[in-house]
């Protein structure tokens, strides 16, 4: 069996950190936090800064502004904010609110790595594996994919069963490969839920299981995964009655240990 490793993925939606050691998700925030954070952002408070620029890129509480979101990023990535590190990354990458220029994500995904932010390490990864802006280097990019999913960052965890199904970067090893994808689809990522619903059909790196790969493939199939559907319709070919209902209810009650994260 061989599995595809994805394109880098950093779609550029970011959550807005909270004041205070800890951190959370302000989905909507209002006009009034808006102009609290900017208020606090303009006497050079990291947070707000960072906060602010997310609101001008998800047109959160203020019009979408990319070139403000970016000059915000920035200020708050120049004090050393990891979130806003990677936020600056991936603005360059993708070109929203600034010329893209690979050079430039690529040192500011470093910087946030080495501060800890799991979806910079995840994005440093790509890059070695790819070989963008830098020698392509496998084992590097394992390493630092590692890092990521040791955060529970289920692309990373997805990327480094990848890594093991393959032999890339590290030697070939398909029961680590299966803990991996495991890791990665409890947490709701669609390729891993349909990677793992293979290894459970086929026998890769675990006993075969087609009642369980049915329930995976079903979870991917319901997320939007087209190729889990041809799976799907083999199996129900080999499955007794009770067999497929037991997997469509698993499927129907099954619920991700955290949400897959938004880059």
């Amino acid at each position: 069996m061989r599995f595809k490793f994805p394109f880098l993925a950093v779609g550029i939606t970011v959550g807005l950190l909270n004041f205070g050691a800890g951190c959370a998700s302000f989905t909507l925030p209002s006009t009034i936090q808006v102009q609290r954070w900017q208020r606090k952002a303009d006497k050079g408070e990291p947070i707000a800064q960072y906060n602010l620029g997310s609101c001008y890129l998800n047109g959160q509480g203020i019009e979408t502004n990319y070139s403000e979101a970016v000059k915000w990023f920035r200020k708050a990535a120049d004090q050393g904010n990891a979130k806003a590190q990677c936020s600056l990354g991936m603005a360059y990458s993708n070109g929203l609110g600034i010329g893209r220029d690979s050079d430039e994500s690529l040192k500011w995904f470093r910087k946030a790595a080495e501060h800890g932010d799991s979806a910079a390490q995840y994005n440093l990864g790509v890059f070695y594996q790819k070989g963008i802006s830098v020698d392509r280097d496998h084992a590097e990019a394992v390493q630092w994919y590692q890092k990521s999913a040791d955060q529970e960052f289920a692309k990373a965890q997805y990327n480094l069963g990848l890594a093991y199904a393959e032999g890339r970067g590290v030697e070939k090893d398909d029961s680590m490969a299966v803990k991996w994808f495991r890791k990665s689809a409890e947490h709701g990522d669609i390729e891993a839920q349909y990677d793992l619903g293979a290894c459970c059909d086929l026998g890769i790196g675990m006993e075969k299981n087609p009642q369980t790969a049915y329930g995976w493939f079903l979870l991917a199939k319901n997320r939007g995964n087209n190729k889990a559907s041809l799976k799907l319709a083999s199996l129900e070919k080999s499955l007794s009655p009770a067999q497929l209902e037991s997997a469509r209810s698993w499927a129907r009650q099954w619920k991700p240990e955290k949400p897959v994260e938004s880059m």
